[in-house]
């Protein structure tokens, strides 16, 4: 995770805390909320995530995968906003 003026750079291992409910990592969101700063995931991080995500509905012989909606109303701190962060 890199953290700078305008927000936090969460990398794989972030995510997956997060979306795994770690008390941790949810304090860090909430963190970044108190301070209003933005949370940006890198394309790589992204396509991880997805990856896995799919990979774990396949397992489950789930054959169509939820709208992302889905996911972000299971997490309610989880707001998913692709634009490119600030260099």
């Amino acid at each position: 995770m890199i953290h700078n003026q305008s927000g936090y750079l969460i990398d794989s291992n972030i995510a997956f805390a997060i979306l795994d409910n770690d008390p941790s990592a949810i304090n860090l969101v909430r963190q970044a909320q108190e301070e209003q700063r933005r949370i940006y995931f890198s394309t790589i991080t992204e396509c991880e995530v997805l990856t896995s995500l799919i990979a774990s509905f396949r397992r489950a012989q789930t054959t169509t995968l939820p709208p992302l909606s889905t996911l972000e109303k299971s997490h309610s701190y989880l707001y998913l906003e692709s634009r490119m962060a600030p260099t």
